[in-house]
Formats: C-alpha cells, sequence, structure tokens
C-alpha cells in the first residue's frame, strides 16, 4: 500500500477530532488547526484524502479545497460537521471545486452519502 493512501488531512474543531478518528480508524489521520497549517502539510507531505470542517467558513474552506487540489489533485476532499451544536446552517459549494458534502457526520446513523464517502476512503487506507 502506498502510504500517502493511507494519510489523511483533517481540518476540524478540537471537540470533533474523537468523532473523526471513529470514522476513519485504519487511516493515519493528520490533525492541523488552522488554514496556514493546512497549507503547509499539503505543500509538505503526500496525502490520499483531506477532510475539512465546515467551521472554517464556505470561502477558506473552497479556498483551501483549490489549493489542495492543484498541489495534489488526487485527493480526495469532504467536508464535514463534526459537532452537534444544534441547528447549523451547512454551506453550498461551488461544485467545479471537487468537494464532496457538505456531511454532518456528528452523530449516527450518518446520511447514505455521507457513509459512502467515508467508507471509500477507509477503504483505500486499509489497502
Amino acid at each position: 500500500m502506498n502510504a500517502a493512501s493511507n494519510r489523511v488531512l483533517v481540518s476540524v474543531v478540537p471537540e470533533a477530532k474523537a468523532r473523526i478518528q471513529t470514522l476513519f480508524p485504519d487511516c493515519d489521520l493528520e490533525f492541523v488547526d488552522s488554514y496556514a497549517d493546512a497549507a503547509l502539510a499539503i505543500k509538505s507531505h503526500r496525502y490520499g484524502a483531506a477532510v475539512i470542517g465546515v467551521h472554517l467558513g464556505a470561502t477558506l474552506v473552497e479556498s483551501l479545497a483549490r489549493l489542495i487540489a492543484e498541489i495534489q489533485p488526487s485527493v480526495r476532499i469532504i467536508a464535514v460537521a463534526g459537532v452537534d451544536r444544534g441547528p447549523i446552517r451547512m454551506p453550498t459549494f461551488d461544485s467545479h471545486v471537487g468537494i464532496e458534502g457538505p456531511f454532518d457526520v456528528s452523530s449516527d446513523p450518518l446520511a447514505r452519502p455521507a457513509q459512502e464517502a467515508i467508507s471509500a476512503i477507509v477503504k483505500k487506507c486499509a489497502r
């Protein structure tokens, strides 16, 4: 297995880290705390996927996704809300950016599209 396909870049709020670890058990998760840290990581390491929290806001999520796609075009990118903070307004992303989601992954059961996207990434990690 390619080590890069097992590595997943994750930018979520601290409260969501445990949930993300549960959802991606076979993946080598690299957590970053800011847009700047994520940008540096994507320039320094190879990844198979990226999980971006909607807490960054639609503009920064799209900007980070564009940067990832430019530097590592094969990286699968999903946007998530990983913490149940009551009703949230999920952002809408430009369809040309290549972001899947946003998915609410704060509780089980996951909606089918979220489960399918996460399962595909986990299967890739397990190879």
